[in-house]
């Protein structure tokens, strides 16, 4: 059981630390080459390819964005929308929850050990590994009836009491050594604490997903290379249709001709049209309404997204711990800097 006290003592000091973590650099060349290097790999034999595709407001001959091009630029500008600019992320419902959790966790982490002497209590030795309704059958016959065993109450009044400690000394302390009385606080401490505890994490994590949080943290080597390549592989990972209707409102391929086209997608071109998508989205008129409205909520969508750390971090906890269990959780627990750079309580 040493291996679990080793566990608790690496999430505990995880929890209040890794969110003010530093993004990873990487090469994010490695994301656009990988697959042509795998291809080379394989013995396959070389495709010849006239030209590289160009997508408008790309820079002619390249086969990504590059910083000086115009979308990019244009998500950038999401975050400097004033209603993006004025959410409040500590307001936000899955920071308020996350908040509680680590605070609670924190209290009752150095009495993890009296938790898993009560799980150790459920390892009976049958030889299990059957099969389920094998396995159900032979747990049953075990039991004889019971729900818990002697060992397993004790176990786990200790647990509760100790988180009692933890959470209510003062009513620990007017309890003294008046056993009824301990057990009452530690009853109340459980049913009312620890187990709703317990319940709001899952039910905040219940919608998590290891692919949406594996892609965005896929994208925090583009901060480190320039920040409107990181909002854009951003936009398109959490919010690509809303990204594409912000584009669009903006006049981006919508036959209204003041997006700059390959032929002449010149640095003052750019600049010019990037100036006037600023002002519009500034500007408060109703005709610029459709992409300020876009680009709120791409904004609001991210911001969800980014919860994909968190929830991992709390559902590892959980796992590890004996309380759910669960799927695999990507590894990955780095919030986007620019996120953890605004929420105080994750710096610790």
């Amino acid at each position: 059981m040493g291996s679990f006290n080793r566990v608790v003592h690496r999430q505990q000091g995880m929890v209040c630390r890794h969110f003010a973590s530093q993004m990873h650099t990487t090469d994010p060349s490695a994301h656009v080459s990988s697959s042509s290097a795998e291809h080379a790999s394989q013995g396959a034999t070389p495709v010849q390819v006239s030209k590289p595709v160009h997508k408008v407001g790309m820079s002619k001959g390249s086969v990504g964005y590059r910083p000086e091009d115009l979308v990019p630029r244009l998500a950038f500008l999401i975050p400097q929308v004033q209603q993006c600019k004025e959410m409040d992320v500590n307001s936000l419902p899955w920071v308020q929850s996350s908040r509680v959790f680590f605070e609670q966790w924190e209290k009752i982490t150095p009495v993890m050990d009296k938790y898993h002497d009560f799980v150790a209590t459920h390892q009976l030795g049958l030889g299990l590994g059957k099969g389920v309704k094998k396995d159900l059958f032979t747990v049953k016959e075990a039991r004889a009836g019971r729900l818990m065993g002697e060992k397993a109450t004790v176990a786990i009044g200790e647990f509760y009491l100790a988180c009692a400690l933890q959470l209510r000394p003062d009513e620990i302390e007017q309890a003294g050594m008046d056993n009824k009385a301990l057990m009452q606080v530690a009853r109340s401490c459980a049913e009312q604490d620890v187990e709703p505890l317990i319940e709001q994490a899952v039910e905040l994590c219940s919608d998590y997903d290891q692919n949406l949080h594996k892609a965005l943290e896929d994208t925090s080597a583009w901060y480190e290379v320039d920040e409107g390549l990181f909002w854009h592989a951003n936009f398109e990972v959490v919010a690509p249709a809303e990204f594409q209707h912000y584009l669009t409102a903006l006049g981006h391929g919508s036959g209204q001709g003041w997006m700059p086209t390959e032929h002449k997608s010149r640095s003052k071109d750019v600049d010019r049209q990037v100036t006037s998508a600023q002002d519009a989205l500034h500007s408060g008129l109703p005709n610029s309404e459709p992409a300020r409205r876009a680009s709120l909520l791409i904004y609001q969508k991210w911001l969800a997204a980014c919860s994909m750390p968190v929830k991992a971090s709390i559902l590892r906890a959980l796992q590890e711990n004996g309380f759910i269990v669960g799927s695999a959780l990507h590894e990955g627990c780095l919030l986007p800097k620019p996120l953890s750079e605004a929420i105080q309580f994750m710096q610790k």
